[in-house]
């Protein structure tokens, strides 16, 4: 399977590129500001990034297109994810990723105010610690664990439940990341009225 990532040099795409890479799959990407760490995170797991966004980036032959935070707001008229719609690949968001490929039967989603990535990668840790081997993903860098990204066999997934909205990718209102994740347990840190650019009211 080859799969190309708009957006590649961010941390949660860079992560994403070494998981696509873990399950056999080649590998591309492309962003417009690249650099370390995640510049040669990259270079290390041996992913070339195209830069800039250009329609040739897609190569014939890829089987899914994966679209990263930011590409489409820098962008509405991605010149890759144009070319993607013409020749009709298909073509996701980053969280639609994690709720195919991440998210288990068992799917723990942390989400609220303050506190997510913390009180994720505590729960990680237990559950390893339990040998559970769960699938996981947490924003920040966990102590202990070389990749904040992992896709495992395990019926366990922790997720941390970002709010934002997703790439406008289609004429349909946005939804928040955090519903594609499908929680059977949600752990609710706080509530309260936070990002305001987003959400207005």
């Amino acid at each position: 399977m080859n799969v190309h990532i708009i957006g590649i040099a961010g941390k949660a795409t860079s992560a994403l590129a070494h998981m696509f890479l873990k399950k056999g799959w080649n590998v591309s990407g492309s962003d417009i500001n690249v650099y370390p760490p995640n510049s040669t995170y990259l270079e290390k797991i041996g992913v070339k990034i195209s830069s800039p966004y250009n329609a040739d980036n897609l190569k014939p032959g890829t089987d899914l297109v994966v679209v990263g935070g930011n590409a489409l707001i820098v962008d509405p008229h991605n010149p890759e994810f144009e070319k993607a719609k013409v020749l009709h690949i298909k073509t996701v968001s980053y969280p639609e990723v994690l709720g195919e490929y991440v998210v288990k039967d068992e799917s723990i989603v942390v989400a609220g105010n303050f506190g997510k990535g913390t009180i994720s990668g505590a729960i990680v840790h237990v559950l390893s610690q339990l040998h559970q081997d769960p699938s996981y993903m947490v924003g920040g860098q966990m102590v202990g664990y070389e990749e904040s990204l992992v896709s495992s066999q395990g019926k366990w997934s922790v997720v941390e439940g970002d709010e934002y909205p997703v790439p406008p990718m289609t004429s349909e209102p946005p939804q928040s990341k955090f519903f594609y994740y499908k929680p059977k347990y949600l752990v609710l840190t706080s509530a309260e009225w936070d990002h305001y650019d987003q959400f207005p009211t």
